[in-house]
């Protein structure tokens, strides 16, 4: 018998996540064995990335000066993203191509038998937005991620930048966390894929970090995936904080999500 239904493994099943997510938000262009993904608005680094298609074999230096080239045309710094152990051998061949390591982060899931909700204070509420919610809904989700990613440098929204979102979080969702009615924090999910869903952006204001927002912000999240029928939940934690925050909450590690960039490691160019 051929192995035509053998089994998929999860990490493998992550991995097709991955890349069906990016192919609804970027432009796609192969370059086998594997897929570019390109924001035809924005230059910045990490909204440009390529993903493999496919465990890589052999000598892919020929491969990846092509990939490196089909970037370099469209003012895009070559960058890969992927969970490192669907493709173990890909990390050498990028840094003996002249790709430095930009990042490396746990990726962690969670199932409905693990999720563990946390007690939530009664002054801490939640709401959710789908992609037909109110632009000045989107708007304040944009705000509080915006805010508690960068909140030195935070960036404003125009019309287009919030009917973008709308198209990002499409078939998905979009969370703010109130405290006494104040936004606090914020967080979304992709669109669910094969039983699987990806959260993403989970962050918390400065002022109100420590009072466990993230980690009732998260379960509170993940719940609501699981009744669409999400089978799996995942994330990649930026630090080991952020992975006992989500720990807490029943994510466990599963693998590690990497990033390899051509030097430098962030580019400054603006917008289009």
């Amino acid at each position: 018998m051929g192995d035509d239904h053998a089994p998929v493994s999860l990490i493998d099943r992550v991995q097709q996540y991955l890349r069906t997510a990016a192919r609804s938000q970027y432009q796609a262009i192969a370059v086998a064995p594997y897929t570019l993904f390109i924001n035809p608005r924005d230059l910045l680094t990490y909204q440009n990335y390529a993903i493999p298609d496919e465990p890589v074999q052999g000598d892919q230096q020929a491969t990846l000066a092509q990939v490196k080239q089909a970037f370099a045309t469209r003012a895009r710094r070559a960058r890969f993203e992927f969970v490192r152990e669907y493709a173990e051998a890909l990390p050498a061949q990028l840094i003996s191509t002249g790709f430095v390591e930009e990042g490396s982060y746990p990726l962690l899931i969670c199932t409905p038998g693990n999720l563990c909700i946390p007690a939530i204070p009664a002054d801490l509420s939640f709401v959710v937005y789908d992609d037909q919610a109110p632009a000045e809904a989107l708007l304040l989700t944009l705000m509080i991620n915006e805010q508690g990613f960068n909140e030195a440098d935070a960036a404003s929204f125009s019309r287009d930048d919030i009917e973008r979102f709308r198209g990002v979080i499409r078939g998905g969702r979009a969370f703010v966390a109130l405290l006494d009615d104040q936004p606090v924090a914020s967080g979304m999910f992709n669109k669910p894929h094969n039983g699987l869903c990806e959260l993403v952006g989970i962050t918390t204001l400065s002022a109100f970090r420590g009072r466990g927002i993230a980690a009732a912000l998260t379960a509170w999240m993940t719940q609501y995936a699981f009744a669409l029928g999400v089978e799996l939940t995942f994330l990649s934690a930026a630090d080991e904080h952020a992975t006992r925050v989500y720990e807490r909450v029943g994510y466990r590690r599963q693998a590690t999500l990497v990033a390899y960039v051509v030097p430098p490691f962030y580019s400054q160019v603006q917008k289009d």
